[in-house]
């Protein structure tokens, strides 16, 4: 039925301190797509996005009306979210600090409709991670597994802390699997973590994908 999309929390660890999201357009609301509850493919990099494998970004413009492979309504006050076309990939932004600083960082992920293709599901586990300039893991969310029996209508709620990173370049990446969709991207900056937060500075690279 339309209009019954839920949220449900994945351990959440954001810190109720944090306001100020440094991704670049972490709802995909920009630009606005012109055809609705349909496919529309872009190749990365895309406004601010890029996809770790340069598989191509879709956009998925919805209104609250019923529609058959995903959620009728995106998280939060948008009408747009990201799908990846045809394959498993990691969005991913890049950001740089100057001073050691601490970070808080989440998404919403939700099922497509494994009858849309029956047979071809491929279960996954949505999870943003942190990498340094070597490409490490330097800090990961909570998980959340999606299968055949994960509700279409729900987003999901995943996140995670990165404390004290030194000054550098890192990476924000997410793991999408071709059955699923990703909306409301964030990472701010933790206040009141450590002295030195008082002289954050960030910016956000875009879409380098590098």
């Amino acid at each position: 039925p339309a209009n019954n999309t839920s949220t449900q929390d994945v351990s959440p660890q954001v810190s109720s301190t944090c306001s100020t999201n440094i991704l670049v357009n972490p709802s995909f609301e920009n630009p606005v797509q012109t055809t609705l509850k349909t496919n529309n493919i872009y190749p990365s990099p895309y406004y601010g996005w890029a996809t770790l494998n340069n598989s191509n970004i879709n956009i998925i413009k919805v209104d609250g009306t019923a529609f058959a492979p995903g959620p009728d309504n995106a998280h939060g006050s948008g009408n747009q979210y990201l799908d990846i076309a045809g394959a498993n990939d990691f969005p991913i932004q890049t950001f740089t600090i100057t001073a050691t600083s601490s970070f808080s960082f989440s998404a919403y992920f939700s099922n497509r409709v494994a009858q849309v293709q029956p047979g071809r599901y491929t279960p996954w586990t949505a999870k943003v991670d942190i990498l340094d300039a070597s490409n490490n893991v330097v800090a990961s969310s909570s998980t959340k597994n999606f299968d055949l029996y994960t509700d279409p209508e729900a987003w999901f709620f995943v996140s995670g802390n990165a404390p004290f990173l030194p000054p550098g370049t890192y990476k924000w990446r997410v793991y999408v699997g071709d059955y699923g969709h990703m909306d409301d991207a964030y990472l701010c900056i933790t206040p009141g973590i450590d002295a030195v937060n008082d002289d954050f500075s960030a910016t956000t690279i875009v879409g380098s994908g590098s």
